[in-house]
């Protein structure tokens, strides 16, 4: 037989008897581990705990979307309702707005960045009563999105 053969035997014989060492091995860990306990019949296991904070519809973050329309400044909730937040008057660079909060700020040089700080008000003032309430639904055209708007995250607190 050709050497070469012979060492190949040799090592194969060498991996079963590895092999069957450590199953053995495993099997004594195995065997050693606590047992599982079997719940008993007819008992009816508890539900997994969900945290309130799991469910995307609990959460306690809004997302409104603020428009600047008409010289109103707009803001749409998740169900779909405009309410009217302020206005805005101006053009150019000496933009300025008026929220219904009774906050002022400008001049401001565009849209987007009136929109931007009102945003930053919305966010700093608590609305969350305001908001929550049915108020006057504004009447505003179907193309609402095809102007300004900004997206705002607001934590309604309980």
């Amino acid at each position: 037989m050709h050497p070469i053969l012979q060492g190949y035997i040799k090592a194969v014989a060498v991996m079963k008897v590895l092999e069957r060492c450590l199953a053995r091995l495993l099997n004594v860990v195995v065997q050693l581990l606590p047992r599982a306990r079997d719940p008993e019949r007819g008992a009816v296991r508890p539900a997994p705990s969900r945290s309130r904070a799991a469910n995307p519809m609990q959460s306690q973050w809004r997302v409104y979307r603020l428009y600047a329309a008409d010289s109103r400044l707009l803001l749409r909730g998740e169900t779909g309702r405009v309410i009217c937040i302020g206005a805005y008057a101006g053009a150019g660079p000496a933009l300025t707005y008026t929220l219904g909060t009774g906050a002022q700020s400008g001049p401001w040089a565009s849209l987007p960045v009136l929109l931007a700080n009102a945003a930053q008000q919305l966010t700093a003032a608590r609305l969350e009563r305001t908001l929550a309430q049915p108020g006057e639904q504004v009447a505003v055209s179907a193309d609402l999105d095809r102007g300004p708007y900004l997206d705002v995250s607001l934590f309604l607190r309980p």
